[in-house]
């Protein structure tokens, strides 16, 4: 692998909705090519979360499409950043399974206190560190959150049911094969022979 310093695994990027997630990092290197996407503030609020600041909410990468910020800490996505899938390999397995599942499940567009819940589930899920310590989303007070526009009860408890709903999801594997098969009398053809 080229000499390349990717700082972290920082976004989730929902690219079906279902569990399939692609982990992105970023590199301040000429290869591969830039995003070429305006990176915008999608749904969700600016507000300060167990004393940190910063935008609670996805992400919109043009058209790459809705990501989530799982390592909070470091500056917000712009477009002049490399994207590069990586792993999220520091996590266990479950961890990631239930990271894809708050990402593609937690909140649909235009749902602000849903994308704002979402990036505290996935907070929780990925153990970042506020200046309070590691998030924790079952016992975050709502009175402890501001900027979230009188939402800031509804965050937290849509976080807590979104983190829920993950971790009772987290041991589902999808399958990576589908198999079908037909039963019943073999097709018929018409006149021009065709099935």
């Amino acid at each position: 692998m080229p000499a390349r310093r990717v700082l972290s695994a920082l976004l989730l990027v929902v690219l079906v909705p279902a569990t399939a997630v692609l982990g992105l990092a970023w590199s301040r290197l000429a290869a591969p090519a830039p995003a070429g996407a305006a990176v915008e503030h999608g749904d969700g609020f600016s507000g300060v979360v167990a004393g940190w600041r910063s935008w609670y909410g996805s992400y919109v990468l043009g058209e790459i499409g809705r990501a989530w910020c799982v390592d909070h800490g470091i500056r917000a996505p712009d477009p002049d950043l490399v994207y590069v899938p990586v792993a999220l390999d520091d996590h266990a397995a479950d961890t990631r399974r239930a990271l894809a599942w708050a990402a593609s499940r937690g909140a649909a567009p235009g749902d602000r206190v849903g994308g704002a819940a979402t990036m505290l589930a996935l907070h929780h899920l990925a153990g970042a560190v506020y200046p309070t310590g590691p998030l924790d989303v079952s016992t975050l007070d709502p009175a402890t959150l501001s900027g979230f526009e009188g939402h800031e009860a509804e965050v937290v408890d849509r976080a807590r049911a979104i983190l829920g709903d993950a971790v009772a999801h987290a041991a589902l594997i999808p399958p990576l094969t589908v198999a079908a098969s037909l039963e019943g009398d073999a097709p018929r053809t018409g006149a021009s022979g065709v099935a």
